[in-house]
């Protein structure tokens, strides 16, 4: 008898494609997903339909989809009951790094709340295996790529020098949050959301805090058709030979994970 994986996030990026593989390899998939609308819809619902067409092969598991809310307390534990689960992946969370500052209920109630529930279930289903997708954002400011497993995540090493920055903020009396203009942070195509916010990931947890050390700093702009637009702010600007270094450094990482980006550009 095959096993029952659960996949939650599964009519993501990520989520697709772990469930597609684990199909193929012969396991029987139960999908779950609330298909908010943050990332296009319409894209989510095909990545669903591919993975009822992969289930269609005789020699791969079968797929079975479940639209739900993590926080949904009732309607999760029904799911687990009914499916009776060996092992979860779970890939589900509100994403988004510009979406947090204006509706950070949102990262509470799925990322907290929702996650907690799972881990409940888990636990009184006595789930063998529970897989959680962490994210890149451990390595901190790691200026090397591609980033390895084996980096320091050591969070010893780094809690001296967040409570020191966060300390000398709170000293200094200047604002938690500050507001920040729509010219800084344009529209994003539709289709294109997706790639935007993980360029934007990339660039807030692996560029920016290296370029703030040495008195810069990178403003993304737009992303459409491949094509990445970036303002280089402060000491980024001052020097032509280190700036176009910069924009090298930062367009061979983006490709590198981002295989959708194709060039970057400078724009005022």
């Amino acid at each position: 008898m095959k096993d029952n994986i659960l996949v939650t996030g599964s009519a993501g990026f990520i989520g697709f494609h772990v469930c597609r593989d684990l199909i193929n390899k012969g396991f029987n998939v139960i999908g779950l997903d609330n298909i908010n609308n943050y990332y296009d819809i319409e894209l989510k619902h095909a990545r669903l339909n591919l993975l009822n067409k992969t289930s269609q092969k005789k020699t791969g598991g079968e797929f079975k989809f479940f639209k739900c809310n993590l926080e949904d307390k009732d309607k999760l534990a029904l799911i687990f009951k009914e499916n009776k689960f060996k092992k979860v992946v779970n890939l589900a969370a509100q994403a988004g790094v510009r979406y947090s500052i204006d509706k950070p209920e949102k990262y509470i109630s799925s990322n907290l709340v929702g996650f907690g529930n799972l881990l409940e279930q888990c636990k009184r289903h006595e789930i063998a295996h529970l897989l959680y997708a962490s994210s890149s954002s451990v390595y901190g400011g790691n200026t090397k790529v591609p980033f390895s497993e084996d980096d320091s995540v050591d969070w010893q090493v780094l809690k001296p020098l967040i409570l020191s920055q966060i300390m000398q903020h709170y000293m200094s009396n200047e604002k938690v949050v500050e507001a920040v203009s729509d010219k800084e942070l344009p529209e994003v195509n539709a289709e294109d959301k997706e790639i935007a916010d993980q360029i934007e990931e990339l660039l807030e947890t692996r560029v920016r805090p290296s370029v703030a050390g040495h008195g810069g700093d990178i403003v993304f702009h737009n992303y459409s058709n491949g094509v990445v637009e970036l303002e280089m702010r402060g000491a980024c600007s001052g020097c032509p030979s280190s700036m176009a270094t910069l924009k090298m450094g930062v367009e061979n990482m983006l490709k590198h994970y981002i295989p959708e980006v194709l060039e970057v550009r400078e724009v005022a």
